[in-house]
C-alpha cells in the first residue's frame, strides 16, 4: 500500500523543499448526501502533504557562515487558543462525520455484551461470540492505522527528508523521543547542509520511534485490505444470523398463538359442557317441582277424605263400639280386665280421628302453602323470557367466556409485540443503530 504524503512540522516557513499541508477545516457541506460515500474510516485524519526534497542546483561556492537561531513562535495568547480550539474542532467533526456515516449505512456495529448475550438464542451464542472476534481485530487494526497515521502526521516531512538525497534549503526537523532538532537554513554552504543530513539521518534512523513506525509499515501495507475483509465477513454474519433471529422469533410467536389458541379452545369446550350441565340439572329442577306440585295436591286431598271418613264414619263407629264396651261392663260380673283394656284402646283410637278431623284446618293450610310454594318455584323455572333461570345462568357463562376471549386476544397482541420488540431490539443490536 502506498504511504500517504507526510505534512511538514518544521517551524519555519519559506520557498524550501518542504511543502506545507494545505488542510480542509470545513465539515461536509452537504451532510444529507451520502451518494458518494466511501470508506467507513473517513473519520479517520487525513494524511499529510507530500515531501519536496531541494532539487534545485545550489551554489558550489562554499560559504561558511554563523548558523541562525530557530524563530520564535510569535502568535499572541489568544491566537493559540484559536489554533488549538481549530484544531479541536477539526478533530470532532471528523470523528462525528465518521459516527454518523456508519450509522446511517448500517455499520455502526458494536460488541455484543455478556448480559446482552443471554437475550440471543442459544445457537447464535458461537456467531455472536465470533462476530465479537472480528470487531476486537477490526479495533485492533484500526488502531494500528491510527497509530501509524500519527507517527506520519507529527515526523512525515522527516520521513521523507531521511529518503531524499540531498537537503532542504531551510527547516527544521526533530528526531522521535529525544526531541533533538536540526534546522537547516539558506545561510549554511552546501557542504554544511549535507554533513547535517547525514548526521540527522544517522540520529533519525536509530531512534526508537522510527524503529516502531517501521515494524507498523509493514502490517500496514495490508492492513485496508484486511479490514475490508472482516467487514465482509461482519456483514455476512449479521445477515445470517439476522435470518436465523427471523426464524427463530417466527416460531417462537407461532407456538405462543397455537398455545392461546389452545387454552381459548379447551375454554369453549368446557363451556359447552357447562351449558349442558346446566341445561339438564335446570330440567331435573323442573321435574322435581312438577313433583312437588303433584304431591302436594294430592296430599290436600288425602287430607280430606280422610278427614271425611274419620267424621262420617270411623268416629260414629268408635262411639258405638266405646258404647257397646261400656255396657258389657256393666253386665260382667267376673274378671273385666280383657274388657277395660279394649275400652279404653277404642277410646284412644276415637280421640286420635277426633285430632285429625279438629286439625283439618291447619294441616290444609300448611299443604296449601307447600302447594303454592312449589307452584311458585316450578314457574320461575319454567318461565321463558330474558329473566327465566336457565337464561340468567347461561348469560352469566357466556359473558364470562366472553371476557376470557378478550383477555385472550390482549395476550395475543403481546405475544406479538413482544417478540417483534426483543427480535427488533437484537437486530438492532448486530446492525449498530445507535450513535
Amino acid at each position: 500500500m502506498p504511504r500517504p504524503a507526510p505534512a511538514s512540522n518544521s517551524s519555519q516557513g519559506g520557498d524550501s523543499g518542504i511543502s506545507s499541508r494545505n488542510s480542509s477545516d470545513s465539515f461536509i457541506s452537504n451532510f444529507s448526501s451520502f451518494n458518494s460515500l466511501g470508506s467507513v474510516d473517513d473519520d479517520l485524519p487525513p494524511p499529510p502533504d507530500s515531501f519536496q526534497p531541494d532539487t534545485q542546483p545550489s551554489d558550489t561556492t562554499e560559504k561558511v557562515e554563523a548558523q541562525p537561531t530557530e524563530r520564535k513562535d510569535t502568535r499572541s495568547k489568544k491566537q493559540k487558543v484559536g489554533d488549538e480550539l481549530h484544531s479541536a474542532g477539526r478533530k470532532l467533526k471528523s470523528e462525528t462525520y465518521g459516527r454518523a456515516k456508519r450509522f446511517l449505512t448500517g455499520k455502526n456495529w458494536k460488541k455484543i455484551s455478556p448480559e446482552r448475550l443471554k437475550g440471543f438464542p442459544e445457537q447464535l451464542h458461537a456467531k455472536v461470540q465470533e462476530r465479537n472476534t472480528k470487531l476486537d481485530r477490526l479495533d485492533s487494526l484500526k488502531a494500528s492505522k491510527l497509530e501509524w497515521q500519527q507517527f506520519e502526521r507529527e515526523f512525515g516531512s522527516e520521513v521523507d527528508l531521511l529518503k531524499a538525497g540531498s537537503p532542504p534549503k531551510k527547516g527544521t526537523f526533530k528526531i522521535p523521543d529525544t526531541g533533538q532538532k536540526f534546522t537547516f537554513s539558506k545561510t549554511q554552504s552546501m557542504r554544511q547542509r549535507d554533513q547535517m543530513l547525514s548526521e540527522f539521518k544517522k540520529a533519525f534512523e536509530n531512534s526508537g520511534g522510527y524503529e516502531n513506525y517501521q515494524n507498523a509499515s509493514d502490517e500496514t501495507t495490508g492492513i485496508d485490505a484486511q479490514r475490508a475483509d472482516l467487514k465482509d465477513q461482519i456483514s455476512k454474519l449479521n445477515k445470517e444470523m439476522k435470518a436465523e433471529l427471523d426464524s427463530h422469533y417466527a416460531g417462537s410467536e407461532g407456538r405462543q398463538h397455537a398455545y392461546i389458541d389452545q387454552m381459548t379452545q379447551n375454554r369453549h369446550r368446557k363451556l359447552d359442557s357447562d351449558k349442558s350441565a346446566k341445561r339438564v340439572e335446570h330440567h331435573k329442577t323442573v321435574e322435581l317441582l312438577q313433583n312437588q306440585v303433584e304431591n302436594a295436591q294430592t296430599e290436600l286431598s288425602h287430607l280430606r277424605a280422610r278427614r271425611d271418613r274419620f267424621k262420617e264414619v270411623e268416629i260414629p263407629k268408635k262411639e258405638r263400639q266405646i258404647k257397646a264396651l261400656e255396657k258389657q261392663l256393666k253386665r260382667q260380673k267376673g274378671d273385666k280386665t280383657e274388657l277395660k283394656q279394649q275400652l279404653a284402646k277404642a277410646k284412644d283410637e276415637k280421640r286420635s280421628m277426633q285430632f285429625t278431623v279438629d286439625d283439618y284446618f291447619s294441616d290444609r293450610a300448611e299443604l296449601r302453602n307447600k302447594l303454592n310454594a312449589s307452584k311458585e318455584q316450578l314457574k320461575k323455572a319454567t318461565k321463558k323470557d330474558k329473566k327465566d333461570v336457565l337464561s340468567t345462568t347461561l348469560k352469566k357463562l357466556d359473558k364470562s367466556s366472553l371476557e376470557e376471549d378478550k383477555k385472550a386476544e390482549k395476550e395475543h397482541d403481546y405475544a406479538t409485540k413482544a417478540t417483534r420488540r426483543e427480535r427488533r431490539g437484537l437486530k438492532s443490536d448486530l446492525k449498530g443503530r445507535k450513535l
